[in-house]
């Protein structure tokens, strides 16, 4: 692990169940807006309310965008799994 990078949520922590579920399918579509809104250079930088998902979609849509990738594939998925296990847990306090 990079050094300063979350450690990843492991799988027992999630609690499962069909809510849980539910939570990622709602943080994978905040990642894929913040994707979109990453590749375009007139959106700003997400303000502190957004979701890490969000975040970590709009990283990669601007890196996208700019032709720089901010990390290799493997540890881009690494850290979109974290994101989205991350808001899951986070949506059900």
């Amino acid at each position: 692990m990079a050094p300063g990078a979350a450690p990843p949520v492991p799988k027992t922590a999630n609690g499962g169940g069909k809510e849980f579920e539910r939570q990622k399918e709602v943080a994978l579509d905040e990642m894929i807006q913040g994707y979109r809104d990453g590749r375009d250079p007139d959106s700003p930088p997400p303000s502190s309310n957004r979701t890490l998902s969000y975040v970590h979609g709009f990283n990669v849509g601007r890196g996208d965008h700019r032709g720089q990738p901010f990390h290799d594939a493997a540890t881009l998925r690494l850290l979109a799994e974290v994101a989205i296990e991350t808001d899951a847990l986070e949506a059900r306090r």
